[in-house]
């Protein structure tokens, strides 16, 4: 992983029976220049939905480009929550860009078919070795319990560095 930190680098180290002082460890940090940290409040008390305009192009009442959507990842702990905000942004998108907002399904989503989506509703376990190149946002939709967990979702925005990217953290 390229965010553990050192203390669950060693527990996991410990796990799998390796030992730290026979093996090399590379870690690259993750100060990423290249991904802008932001995070805004919920209007709502729970569940607000309409936090998630801003994904929308602005003839929708969003603040994206018209006539498309951005390359994103939107992260939730709870798939009913997610499949609701996808519902969400669904209905409210132009209908010619509702075929690329989606909530994973490990059954029916392949890595071939991610790179027609345009907004991915995932969980964390969703996520896991999920290496998209070209995502430009990436939301995570109410806080989590580990700010390590963020860190990991948030890097999966902006993966080459020539690309301007945005992590964004919906506080409820």
């Amino acid at each position: 992983s390229a965010t553990l930190p050192p203390l669950v680098l060693a527990q996991v180290c410990t796990t799998v029976h390796i030992q730290m002082s026979a093996s090399y460890h590379v870690d690259i940090g993750i100060d990423r220049p290249n991904i802008s940290w932001e995070y805004q409040h919920m209007k709502g008390v729970i569940l607000d939905l309409q936090s998630l305009c801003f994904l929308l192009p602005k003839s929708c009442g969003g603040e994206g480009k018209e006539g498309e959507l951005p390359q994103g990842l939107v992260f939730g702990d709870n798939i009913n929550e997610l499949m609701m905000g996808m519902k969400f942004l669904h209905d409210n998108a132009p209908e010619h860009l509702r075929h690329q907002i989606v909530c994973y399904n490990s059954h029916r989503t392949t890595c071939s078919k991610c790179l027609r989506i345009k907004l991915l509703f995932m969980t964390e376990a969703a996520g896991m070795g999920c290496d998209m190149p070209h995502i430009n946002i990436v939301v995570q939709f109410m806080v989590l319990k580990s700010l390590s967990i963020w860190m990991q979702h948030a890097g999966r925005a902006g993966r080459s560095p020539s690309m301007q990217a945005s992590a964004i953290l919906l506080v409820q």
